[in-house]
C-alpha cells in the first residue's frame, strides 16, 4: 500500500503487466467520499483518469470522470496517447466513455446480486454483524488490493454500509438495466438528446 486506509481514503501502487525494466508503477488512489484516481506514467509524461462515481440506490451508481495527459518535459505526447486526445464531438465522447464503463457491468451486476443472495453482502448494516478481515484474502493481481482497501475502508471509516433513503433492498439481477443507456443517461443528458 502506498497510503494507508485512514477515513479520508488510500492509495495502492499498481505494477506494469508488462515491465521492460524502466516503467514505473501506476498509482490508484481513493479519495473519500467518491474519487478514484489513477496516475500511469508514460515516459516521462503522465496519464490521468478521475473517476467520480456516487452511489445512487442499491446496485446503482452515477459516474462522471475526465482524463488528463500531462505531456513530457520536452512537451510532447506519446505517441500510444494521441488516440486519446483526438478532438470529438460531446456526443460521441459520451457514447465511447459508455463502452469503457461498461466493460465489467454484467459480471459485476451479477456478482453482486450473487453476493448478496448468499448472504455475503448486504445492502444493511446489522447491529450484530461480524467485522470483516479482507487482509487475507488472495489477491491474483495488484490492483485487486484496491478493492480490499475499500471494502475495510467501507467497514471500518464510513460506517459499513451506504444510508439509501427508501427502500435499501438490492433489487434482482435485470441485464436489460445494464446496458440501458437511454434511460440511465442520455435522455437526461442535452449533448446526446440534441
Amino acid at each position: 500500500t502506498t497510503e494507508p486506509v485512514t477515513k479520508d481514503g488510500f492509495a495502492i501502487s499498481v505494477e506494469p503487466a508488462v515491465d521492460n525494466g524502466d516503467s514505473p508503477p501506476s498509482t490508484t488512489k481513493y479519495t473519500a467520499p467518491c474519487l478514484v484516481q489513477i496516475k500511469a506514467p508514460v515516459g516521462d509524461a503522465v496519464q490521468i483518469l478521475e473517476l467520480y462515481s456516487s452511489p445512487s440506490r442499491p446496485g446503482f451508481c452515477n459516474h462522471v470522470g475526465r482524463q488528463v495527459v500531462v505531456k513530457s518535459k520536452s512537451g510532447e505526447t506519446p505517441q500510444m496517447l494521441k488516440a486519446f486526445l483526438l478532438p470529438m464531438p460531446k456526443w460521441l465522447n459520451h457514447v465511447l466513455a459508455g463502452l469503457f464503463l461498461n466493460q465489467d457491468a454484467l459480471f459485476l451486476h451479477s456478482q453482486e446480486r450473487m453476493l448478496h443472495e448468499r448472504k455475503e453482502y448486504s445492502t444493511n448494516l446489522d447491529e450484530d454483524e461480524a467485522s470483516y478481515n479482507y487482509n487475507t484474502a488472495v489477491l491474483p493481481m495488484s490492483a485487486d488490493k484496491g478493492v480490499i482497501n475499500f471494502r475495510n475502508w467501507m467497514r471500518n471509516k464510513a460506517g459499513g454500509r451506504i444510508p439509501y433513503f427508501g427502500n435499501p433492498s438490492m433489487p434482482p439481477i435485470d441485464n436489460e438495466v445494464v446496458f440501458d443507456i437511454y434511460n440511465s443517461h442520455t435522455k437526461h443528458c442535452k449533448n446526446c438528446s440534441d
